[in-house]
């Protein structure tokens, strides 16, 4: 009896035969090895370096005072509603926090836009135009006792022709003298750091009439910081007469078309009126090329809000400032040329996986041929001389 060998190989690779099973644990350390191939991708892209960062230790600060308010406004500091020409009075606790009597500093700064957003508050010095010459303290300074605490009453007034809106000052506490650090270096001739801390309560005044946010765009340009990223600056002026946190939107192409090299989109910190920034947004394992670029930017208070600036205007990066110097170690950023800084190293993953995918595949496929030759060699019986 002739026993076709093709019935032999269909029969061998049944399931559950033993050959079924070999070829099955094949398959299954072939697709083992794929995923580990896309694992090991995967971390060493999540494990790459991005943006350089350095390990920094900064000295042990003197002891702020602990300042509260009494009788705050319901976000934590004073707020008050006052009409041109009135006045009010409040009152703050400087604490000592500390085991020994401590003499701290005690006064009176005006308020502005941080130049990432967000507010900031100047030194102590004359603020004879600004909400913080409205704020009258009958003290610079005052003495504590350890662990005790000292009341300090204060006087708020208003101007006569103020114009509606809020206005921003705050109330500080501060250690009187600066404490140097240790030398940055071994050899005792490093940096030395002077420091001082100190505590902040804001006082709002809210003057009523008509409010409303609004906003301006200056012209964009892009810039080299310290030779290490490049750095994209978008004048923002507030010129409405109310806090606000608005939502910036936008993209950069080259001037001949193109899809975006860069998208902007992020919600910025709080806006005091009447100030002006240049908010920076770093370009991090990022250069754009030298050559025009057309921007497109949009302000606005969130996602459907009422639209606070546009603008949209062309502008040169020069070639000075696409000269990155990247750490030692650091690898080279990537040059913009009108495609997603994303896309080539997820190009280069994703045919680095497709090139270990196929060869294990070609390598399960011929050692599946030669199990399935062997088997059907071995089912097949000897040809005898005397058969046809």
């Amino acid at each position: 009896m002739r026993i076709d060998p093709r019935s032999a190989v269909r029969l061998s690779t049944a399931p559950g035969s033993p050959a079924r099973r070999r070829i099955v644990r094949s398959s299954i350390t072939t697709l083992t090895k794929v995923g580990v191939a896309c694992a090991a991708v995967l971390t060493m892209m999540l494990l790459s370096p991005g943006t350089p960062a350095w390990a920094t230790s900064s000295p042990a600060a003197p002891a702020a005072p602990g300042l509260f308010p009494v009788h705050p406004g319901p976000h934590g500091y004073f707020e008050y509603t006052l009409s041109p020409g009135a006045a009010t009075s409040g009152t703050i606790v400087v604490h000592d926090l500390t085991g020994s009597a401590a003499r701290y500093l005690i006064y009176v700064t005006t308020a502005t836009t941080s130049p990432t957003g967000g507010v900031a508050y100047g030194e102590p010095e004359a603020h004879l135009s600004s909400p913080a010459s409205w704020v009258q303290l009958p003290v610079g300074s005052v003495q504590v006792p350890a662990q005790g605490a000292v009341i300090v009453h204060f006087a708020v007034a208003v101007p006569g022709a103020t114009a509606p809106g809020d206005y921003v000052a705050a109330l500080v506490g501060q250690t009187p003298t600066p404490t140097a650090s240790a030398p940055a270096s071994s050899t005792k001739r490093g940096v030395r750091l002077l420091t001082t801390t100190r505590v902040i309560v804001a006082v709002v005044v809210h003057v009523p009439g008509p409010t409303a946010p609004a906003a301006r765009f200056g012209a964009p340009s892009v810039g080299l910081q310290q030779h290490r990223r490049q750095v994209l600056t978008i004048p923002i002026a507030d010129t409405g007469n109310v806090l606000m946190k608005p939502y910036l939107a936008g993209d950069l192409r080259r001037c001949s078309g193109g899809a975006p090299v860069l998208r902007l989109a992020r919600q910025l910190d709080t806006f005091v009126p009447r100030t002006s920034i240049d908010y920076p947004w770093y370009l991090n394992n990022q250069v754009l090329a030298a050559g025009c670029y057309r921007a497109a930017l949009a302000l606005d208070l969130g996602a459907g809000g009422t639209q606070l600036a546009s603008y949209s205007g062309t502008f040169q990066v020069g070639v000075a400032t696409t000269k990155v110097q990247l750490p030692p170690g650091q690898h080279q950023p990537i040059v913009h040329s009108g495609v997603p800084v994303w896309l080539v190293p997820a190009a280069g993953a994703a045919a680095l996986l497709l090139l270990i995918a196929t060869l294990l595949l070609v390598r399960s496929r011929k050692e599946r041929r030669r199990l399935l030759a062997r088997l059907a060699d071995k089912d097949t019986p000897d040809k005898s001389p005397a058969e046809p």
